[in-house]
């Protein structure tokens, strides 16, 4: 092997990582100036774009996910934080954000799941703590609320039962009258209700 060709190529290895950390600082300096400007969805591109030329995954995905928060692109944000977890099973602050994320789309079963995931890595943490506490309130909302409507449903479908049960005795009470009234007054042969061969009363 050529000795020049040996030494350029070392050169070359040695030069990598300088040139993927001034890679690293200039999408992180951009992605700074997006956010800045509320250009979010640049912005968390930009950060997910650094985490790829750095030794920071984590800080970096986890500023991308925050971006897409902002920008309103949940699954997008979603997906970055199962990626950190993915790669860092252990990382109770994506435990504690994805479940905040889980909680704001209403999922509460998941964000239970990664709020009592974070409180297995911090037992001492107050906030995930809160985030279960709210999330009972809220289903007990829910249980009361669903208990509320059941029972106006049933004094709905009652009060439906005996209304029509009053009509139907209505009914059956004209109807009784009518034949009655009609009986005696045929008994009678009262001149009012002589019929005519055409059907008119004379």
């Amino acid at each position: 092997m050529n000795p020049i060709k040996l030494l350029g190529r070392s050169k070359i290895t040695e030069a990598v990582p300088t040139v993927r950390k001034s890679m690293e600082a200039e999408l992180i300096s951009r992605a700074i100036q997006a956010r800045e400007a509320d250009h979010y969805v640049v912005s968390a591109m930009l950060f997910e774009r650094a985490a790829d030329f750095g030794d920071h995954l984590v800080e970096r995905l986890s500023e991308s996910a925050r971006m897409y928060i902002k920008a309103k692109d949940l699954a997008k944000a979603e997906a970055l934080y199962l990626r950190i977890l993915k790669a860092d099973p252990n990382n109770v602050d994506a435990c504690f954000d994805l479940a905040n994320l889980y909680q704001s789309q209403k999922k509460y079963d998941e964000a239970e799941f990664f709020y009592e995931r974070a409180l297995s890595l911090r037992s001492d943490w107050a906030a995930p703590q809160e985030g279960l506490a709210h999330i009972g309130k809220i289903r007990a909302e829910l249980e009361q609320r669903e208990r509320q409507i059941r029972s106006e449903s049933i004094q709905n479908f009652v009060l439906a039962e005996e209304k029509k049960d009053i009509r139907n005795f209505d009914q059956r009470i004209d109807s009784s009258l009518f034949k009655k009234g009609w009986d005696e007054l045929h008994q009678d042969h009262h001149p009012a209700f002589v019929f005519t061969r055409r059907g008119n009363f004379q």
